[in-house]
């Protein structure tokens, strides 16, 4: 069976905070991003959906964010003719 987790949100970053289930400890996903365990008790933090949800999160937004903004895009120079270089007058 998949282990549950808490998370809480930290107002002040942004971000959510994940509680560790063996020391109670506030973790942030670049605490857990490349190890599979607690750096403060060495709990094993079991894979799931919901932990690679909770790894990702910034990755996801900080891609769409960039993504969302209106790409600013220069428009050519508008096309003009002049009377006396058109032919067959």
């Amino acid at each position: 069976m998949s282990m549950k987790y808490k998370f809480m949100n930290n107002d002040d970053v942004s971000q959510r905070i994940l509680i560790c289930p063996g020391c109670g400890e506030q973790l942030t996903c670049a605490d857990i991003e490349i190890f599979p365990a607690c750096p403060f008790c060495n709990h094993r933090l079991e894979k799931n959906g919901e932990l690679e949800d909770f790894i990702l999160e910034p990755l996801v937004r900080r891609w769409i964010n960039r993504y969302n903004t209106p790409f600013i895009v220069d428009s050519p120079p508008p096309v003009t003719f002049r009377a006396d270089l058109r032919h067959g007058d």
